[in-house]
């Protein structure tokens, strides 16, 4: 059995999820979910272009010993809100206008990235022994094959 919860934020959630479950109390189910056998993945998806260094580093710590795994990927919108994210914050980021595979023809959405936040999120998941994946599927697909 697998079990996945997301986790994109810490101190931003009230901002980014203000119907979501808190991410404590997320962490408390993934944390049940583990110790009843459970594989376990955190979901850093979207990958907010507004969370710094030091959160991704305390979702990472907070979640190492009760997942097998993370996936991630960028932030998609379709349109550019200043209020979600201010004009001096988005002049720094990478941002690309496209039509995602995983929508029908007609979508166009613009893809939000941090320059260098996947690679400092890869590093630090690795440093914790675990694995990055690319996508729930791929994540899934490992977690079939390996053996806890």
């Amino acid at each position: 059995m697998q079990d996945s919860i997301s986790l994109p934020c810490f101190k931003s959630a009230d901002f980014w999820e203000p119907k979501a479950p808190r991410p404590e109390k997320r962490i408390e189910t993934l944390d049940c979910a583990f110790a009843n056998g459970f594989k376990t993945l955190v979901a850093l998806r979207p990958l907010l272009p507004t969370v710094n260094d030091s959160e991704l580093a305390h979702i990472i710590s907070s979640t190492k010993n009760i997942s097998h795994g993370y996936y991630s990927g960028p932030l998609y919108l379709k349109n550019i809100d200043e209020a979600l994210i201010p004009k001096e914050t988005i002049e720094k980021l990478s941002v690309e206008k496209l039509q995602p595979h995983w929508m029908p023809p007609g979508n166009d959405f613009y893809k939000i990235k941090k320059p260098g936040q996947m690679e400092y999120l890869s590093s630090i998941i690795e440093q914790s022994g675990k694995k990055l994946f690319e996508g729930a599927a791929e994540a899934i697909q490992f977690l079939k094959h390996e053996k806890y």
